[in-house]
């Protein structure tokens, strides 16, 4: 994959895990169900990453759903640059 590509998957990822728009995501996701893994911010954070660390809301709850179910078990343990899991960023939002 080129760096463009990358890029340009990273932002639209971004975008749509800031918002927890799933049909934009779901979207990007289907073209390659591996992306669910990418880090997509220079921290190393993932979809995961952004959308657990919203203030909780049915919409959120759904987007974060949706995005597991779609992941592997050990998915669910990757870690940002700051060695913190998905689930690490959503208890401290909490």
């Amino acid at each position: 994959m080129s760096t463009e590509t990358y890029s340009e998957i990273c932002v639209r990822l971004f975008e749509s895990s800031k918002k927890c728009d799933w049909n934009a995501a779901k979207a990007i996701f289907y073209q390659n169900r591996d992306w669910v893994r990418y880090s997509i911010h220079e921290n190393g954070e993932t979809a995961l990453h952004f959308a657990s660390s919203k203030k909780r809301s049915k919409h959120v709850e759904n987007f974060v759903k949706n995005l597991v179910d779609m992941m592997e078990p050990e998915d669910l343990e990757l870690e940002n640059l700051n060695f913190s899991t998905a689930l690490h960023m959503a208890a401290i939002t909490c």
